[in-house]
């Protein structure tokens, strides 16, 4: 067993949970990397940042549309993924502790606005 860094979807209501539940959520991984393995950005670094916009527009979609994207990177075991349907794409099947998440991503400054007039937008 192996750890993978993941990115998941947070809400408010997630940030005084005691963990973070199983959901959705995105990695870098080998069907992600195959599929971009002809392009000139797809290095480490650029993968991690695809993923993390993935996530980050998942949080969109299933926020309220009232606050701000917010996305936890996390080192979890591979034990608790399972694959999704897409490339990249993973179900966490048990909950994150906090002391596993190096990082938070939310919008701020000009990203708030941005998220504003994206929410304007019928993404469906």
């Amino acid at each position: 067993m192996w750890n993978m860094r993941i990115y998941v979807p947070l809400t408010s209501q997630d940030l005084s949970a005691a963990q973070i539940s199983p959901r959705k959520c995105f990695a870098v991984d080998q069907a992600l990397i195959d599929l971009y393995e002809h392009t000139d950005w797809a290095g480490e670094e650029e993968m991690a940042e695809l993923a993390l916009t993935l996530t980050s527009l998942e949080s969109f979609l299933q926020g309220s549309g009232a606050e701000p994207r917010m996305v936890a990177s996390a080192d979890v075991p591979s034990s608790q993924l399972e694959g999704g349907a897409e490339p990249g794409e993973y179900d966490l099947t048990a909950p994150v502790e906090w002391a596993d998440v190096p990082c938070l991503h939310l919008d701020e400054g000009d990203g708030l606005e941005l998220c504003e007039r994206l929410r304007g937008f019928d993404l469906e």
